[in-house]
Parts: structure tokens; sequence; C-alpha cells
């Protein structure tokens, strides 16, 4: 049997596959010729109690597109995308990882990667260690520290005795007395101390001598504002200790605990102590004169004033926030 043989048919299939072959060559010598991606993890500034803020930036991509970018990090040195990892895009350029579900007073070590065509690379390794989860003050008085949203606070009301540098802070119990002074002063409601810590006049919380540990400050306005906004809706339901044994108030506390912890321990003025059972007041750094800012939470609600009305005679109780 005669066959027909369409030459110019054959002719286009054979370089139809030519060209084939030659463009995955050429890809695969691309890729052989390619190098590793210029990679930079960023230095670790402020690690929290269970978050810090990481990234990298790719400087490079080293001839082939960077396709993932993003941190991994591990309990143990040189960690790798078998561990835990963040995707931060793709392509070259800066970017931020947020580490989320760490331990607290913990060690890891953390870098920047890059995948491309050809595999992954690993920017420079940083380590930090995560904040403890206790605060001790001058007196060795241990306090709870919670991470709520962004922030680090003390899980409990102060209670030292003693400036940063020392000084002892004077007890001053009589009513009169207390409306007359001109300097710093801390009392203590009976029993209720053991429970709250102390009240502590205006003047001693602005005291040069600092009444706060080293490393922590007393919150602003605004650091308090921030606290509330993270802790949503139901804000003044979270800051509350959980349950209702302290709280005169007749709902379950506990639905959206904080960790805040705060427990109603009222206020002291020239004219004795308030009721405790319903109120909560705190301290802020505003000050104008002999009056300063303040936070309130109630049973009904979370108010930070945010006008200078409390005056340095008041005594409030004092929570601390990690700088």
């Amino acid at each position: 049997m005669k066959h027909n043989i369409n030459l110019p048919l054959l002719t286009s299939m054979l370089v139809v596959s030519l060209l084939i072959a030659t463009t995955a060559c050429k890809k695969d010598s691309d890729i052989t010729k390619s190098l590793p991606p210029e990679i930079s993890t960023e230095k670790i500034v402020k690690p929290l109690l269970h978050t810090v803020q990481a990234g990298g930036i790719i400087l490079s991509d080293g001839g082939t597109a960077v396709i993932r970018r993003g941190v991994c990090w591990s309990s143990t040195p040189d960690p790798t995308i078998e561990d835990d990892t963040t995707i931060n895009g793709s392509g070259i350029g800066i970017f931020t990882s947020s580490l989320k579900g760490l331990a607290a007073q913990s060690r890891y070590w953390v870098r920047a990667y890059a995948t491309t065509a050809i595999g992954t690379s690993y920017g420079n390794t940083e380590v930090f260690t995560t904040l403890d989860s206790t605060l001790t003050d001058i007196d060795n008085n241990s306090y709870k520290v919670v991470q709520i949203g962004e922030q680090v606070w003390m899980a409990e009301n102060l209670r030292t005795t003693r400036y940063r540098n020392g000084d002892s802070i004077p007890t001053i119990e009589n009513s009169s007395t207390w409306g007359n002074l001109n300097h710093g002063a801390k009392c203590g409601y009976g029993f209720w101390y053991s429970l709250s810590g102390f009240f502590y006049n205006g003047y001693a919380v602005f005291d040069e001598r600092k009444l706060v540990p080293e490393g922590w400050h007393i919150p602003s306005s605004d650091e308090w504002t921030v606290l509330v906004n993270a802790c949503g809706e139901y804000a003044s339901d979270a800051l509350r200790e959980e349950g209702n044994t302290k709280w005169v108030c007749t709902f379950n506390f506990a639905k959206h605990p904080s960790g805040f912890s705060a427990v109603p321990d009222g206020y002291r003025t020239w004219e004795g102590y308030w009721p405790y059972g319903e109120q909560a007041f705190w301290w802020s750094s505003n000050r104008s004169g002999d009056f300063s800012n303040f936070t309130q939470l109630q049973c009904g609600g979370v108010w930070v004033n945010t006008n200078p009305t409390a005056h340095m005679h008041i005594g409030f109780s004092v929570r601390c926030i990690k700088d």
C-alpha cells in the first residue's frame, strides 16, 4: 500500500518539537543559573507575654520570583518552614509578621524565609525571650501579669511600701491628716488591703523617686482607652475579677474575663473611705497642677476620665503597664 506523506505538516511538527525542547532547556538553564534570595530578618524589639512583632526584607530574589515569604520560629536554633511559620505574601520588599501563641518567659529563635522555584532560603537568626508572667517590686511582692491585646498589665493593684530608690512611703490613716498632706502617702482599708493593695495619693504617684517598678509606668488616659477598646463590647465585664464574690453586682462576671481581675475597693478622700463592693478607681499619668485624670470601673460600665479632676489628696489604686 502506498502512503502519502504530508511533508509540510511533518516539517511543522518537527519545528514545534524542537521549540518546546529548546524552551524547556532554557528554563532549566535559567533556574540553574539563579542565585538564592538575599534575605534579612528584622530585629526583635519588644517581645510581649504571648506575641511579638517580627518580619524581614527580601533584598533580592536571586533571579527567580519569590512565590512565598514570611518568618519561621522555634524554641530551638535554626528554625525552618517545618516549624511554626507565617506567610506574608510574595515578591521582594519589606514584610511584617505577628507571632502568636508564644509561651511566657520562653526563648525563641526566628528567621525570615523566601521560597522560589529552586527552593527555600533563610535570613539571619534573631533570638528573643518573652516576658515573665510575674512582676516583683522593691519589697519583693510578686504580682501576676497579663497581656490584653498588645499591652502588658499588672493583674493586681500595687502594694509597695517604698519608692523605687528605697525611700519609705508613709502610711496615713487619720482622715484630717490625709486631707492636708502635700507629699506622697499610702493607706489601706483594713482587711480590704489584703485583697486589693494600697491606696496612694497623687503626690506619691507623681513623686520623682518613682512609685512603680523599673520597666513599668503609670498608664496614661490613652493607654487606658486602648485597654478598654481591646476588651470590646463587654469591657466593664472583662476587667472585673471573675465571679461575683466581691462585687455586689447581681450578674456573672465570668462570661468575658480578660485576666485584669479588678476588685471593687472604692477610694479614699479627706472624709474617709468610700464603700467597697461597687467601684474601682486607678490613677492616670495625665496631670495638670494639683489634679490628674483617672479611670473608674463599676457595675454599669467603665469610664476613662480624660479631664484632670482628681485632686492629689485623693487615694486611688495603682495599676502599672509595661514600658
